[in-house]
């Protein structure tokens, strides 16, 4: 079993504040991005970078398993998620709230 984590299981080590922001900057995000790659706050991504607070656990593992990637892919897969299309939107739906005329 320990065999299988050394090959499968990513180390997860603490991040030095500007690692976190060298890891955002290389994936091109800006912090409210990044942030929502990671599921948490605007407001934390903030303070990671400036040493204030810490991630931990799985917003620390997902930033090590990134750290692990090349550059550009999480950026990519993103922005795919989270770009609206026009598909999502029925004719009857209107951006700016229900019809009047029902």
């Amino acid at each position: 079993m320990r065999a299988f984590d050394d090959l499968w299981l990513t180390p997860v080590r603490p991040l030095k504040p500007k690692e976190i922001r060298a890891l955002r900057l290389r994936e091109g995000a800006s912090q409210a991005v990044f942030a929502r790659y990671h599921n948490v706050t605007t407001g934390l991504v903030s303070p990671w970078e400036r040493g204030e607070k810490r991630p931990q656990g799985a917003s620390l593992k997902l930033l090590a398993l990134v750290a692990k990637k090349a550059p550009g892919p999480l950026r990519d897969a993103a922005m795919k998620t989270i770009t609206p299309t026009r598909k999502y939107f029925s004719s009857r739906t209107s951006l700016s709230g229900p019809s009047a005329t029902r």
